[in-house]
């Protein structure tokens, strides 16, 4: 799925909604100018340095382009005015611009003008920017996930939990930085923190406690059924964890009633690389063994 696309396409379809609004409540002008129509009055607010206009201009000329890619003059003036209203301050021409130039699908494609537009953004504390920016760099041929970093850190401090929940998953796995189950937990607490209704975050948290022979966190488990409990694939993930704890302890698991009661759900989104080397760790060879058994039939589910 191309996300940057649908980006663009929100973007536009909000512009559209909101022009109304903006027809009827600007005043910049003089009272006694004759307009030609909506885009003129944009123009002309755009003119006397109304930023939003600037922006709806260059998103409703985009728009054009997109329905019609023969039509390079409202390309050229789509990117003029989303450049004013960037330079100018106004955060979402920059995002716009960057959206624009990162679309697989267009033929402006840039991805050097896209950092410079994101940057601009992240600058002006657009977490989306900061977001942004981290993924292209995590996912460039050449990756760079130190500069991922830090930005994914820059969005996380301004309460994006998602950019928390980023930095997380790369502590807890170690295949972009040194694996670290300490400060993997701590992102994944201060994501909570921010958004506490996200499962994954949660079980995460429960993995790593798992691996580390820690029990799980009471106040957390109270926390995630309050939120989780009526959510089967969420549930799903979370009595796996707590039997194979049982079985790390020598305990009976159940597994028997876990397949009849997830039946017909798959396990596919699971990662078991945590787990398994966590077991492969395992000094006692009778619950290594029964762990392992159990894992492989989690793996079939």
């Amino acid at each position: 799925m191309n996300h940057t696309k649908i980006i663009i396409i929100f973007l536009l379809n909000f512009v559209f909604l909101s022009a109304h609004s903006i027809l009827n409540d600007w005043s910049g002008a003089e009272v006694d100018e004759v307009y030609l129509g909506p885009m003129h009055l944009y123009e002309k607010a755009c003119e006397y340095n109304n930023m939003e206009a600037c922006y709806d201009i260059g998103v409703l000329n985009i728009r054009d382009y997109i329905n019609n890619r023969s039509n390079d003059k409202a390309l050229k003036q789509g990117i003029f005015y989303l450049d004013r209203s960037c330079t100018r301050g106004y955060v979402n021409g920059c995002i716009a611009l960057a959206m624009l130039y990162i679309s697989k699908d267009s033929k402006q494609r840039d991805e050097n003008k896209a950092i410079v537009y994101l940057e601009k953004a992240c600058v002006a504390n657009s977490t989306f920017a900061c977001i942004a920016l981290g993924e292209i760099y995590e996912q460039q041929k050449k990756q760079d996930f130190s500069k991922a970093l830090i930005y994914y850190q820059k969005a996380c401090s301004s309460e994006a939990y998602e950019a928390c929940a980023y930095i997380g998953i790369a502590y807890h796995d170690g295949k972009k930085v040194k694996q670290d189950f300490i400060k993997a937990e701590e992102m994944y607490r201060k994501s909570i923190l921010i958004n506490p209704k996200v499962a994954s975050n949660y079980i995460n948290i429960f993995e790593l406690q798992l691996v580390q022979n820690i029990e799980f966190d009471k106040n957390l488990r109270l926390k995630y059924l309050k939120y989780f409990k009526n959510d089967k694939q969420s549930m799903m993930y979370y009595d796996m964890l707590n039997m194979l704890q049982l079985i790390s302890k020598n305990k009976k698991a159940g597994l028997q009633k876990w397949h009849t009661k997830y039946k017909g759900m798959k396990m596919d989104e699971w990662n078991f690389d945590t787990i398994d080397m966590w077991i492969n760790q395992m000094q006692n060879d009778k619950i290594k063994t029964n762990l392992t058994n159990t894992i492989e039939q989690f793996k079939k589910h």
